[in-house]
């Protein structure tokens, strides 16, 4: 169902009128304008909606919608998210108000799916209910390199999951696929690096594991240096198993980190 300005107080009112929908997906227009300010918090309840789906719409529109409804029923959540320049805070993530809109009983997941990429940034965990998250860098043109905003908002992000909703994985996957900013030479036509390549990527994985310190199964794939760095720094301090496959290429096993990482832990390590 599509969702602008012109109808999104008439649509959400109607779906709430409907006990009989179950699955329910609002698709938006990709402007700031779809959805407004909500004129109490978590006043639309959809009763019945078991899955909940968000498609085309920008940050501030998902936050809005996400603090507008609740969802007391909800098994599976897809959020889809446009990260644009009228957002000037750049604390994109809708997933702080989308988890507060939940107030059924919840099976709290025990593994985190995370995958990075220039433009994108995609989480998914698994329990009920089950969160796929979608956040789309690429209408972010802009903002300057450098700017710690990308970082700040990039680590609040993957983070949110702890921070906000207390979830507590035990098995963290990472596909990492930025190279980051030291590898300017090598980005094709020698393109500076934009979006999520200009920021610190070993600062990143800090934050990131730093969240979840419960983690005891850390599996990576694409570039891993960083996120090794990162368990090096002092993370992770319940790790005991490291899987690592599908490294991107030319990337190599890093074994000189692992060594270091083994010094401080009981540490089993698998190669795929």
């Amino acid at each position: 169902m599509n969702i602008c300005i012109d109808n999104s107080r008439k649509t959400l009112a109607m779906l709430q009128s409907m006990p009989q929908a179950e699955d329910i997906t609002l698709v938006g227009s990709i402007s700031i304008t779809d959805v407004p300010a909500p004129r109490q918090i978590h006043s639309v309840v959809f009763e019945s909606c078991h899955r909940f789906e968000v498609r085309n719409m920008v940050s501030l529109s998902v936050r809005r919608l996400m603090s507008t409804i609740r969802l007391p029923l909800l098994r599976t959540l897809v959020l889809q998210e446009y990260v644009t320049e009228d957002d000037l805070r750049l604390v994109p993530t809708a997933i702080p108000s989308a988890m507060a809109s939940i107030l059924g009983p919840c099976s709290a997941p025990t593994s985190l799916f995370v995958e990075i990429y220039p433009k994108r940034i995609i989480m998914r965990t698994e329990g009920e209910p089950a969160v796929h998250y979608v956040s789309d860098w690429r209408r972010l043109h802009s903002v300057p390199l450098g700017d710690r905003r990308i970082l700040d908002t990039a680590s609040a992000m993957i983070s949110s999951l702890s921070t906000r909703s207390g979830i507590r994985p035990v098995r963290l996957w990472i596909h990492n696929g930025v190279r980051g900013p030291a590898d300017v030479s090598v980005l094709p036509h020698g393109l500076p690096p934009g979006g999520l390549r200009a920021m610190n990527l070993t600062i990143l994985f800090i934050r990131v594991f730093q969240s979840y310190p419960e983690v005891d199964t850390l599996e990576l794939s694409g570039y891993i240096e960083q996120p090794l760095f990162a368990v090096r720094c002092g993370t992770l301090l319940h790790l005991s198993h490291l899987v690592i496959r599908n490294l991107a290429v030319p990337v190599t096993v890093p074994m000189y980190i692992i060594d270091r990482i083994r010094l401080s832990r009981d540490l089993e390590l698998h190669i795929a």
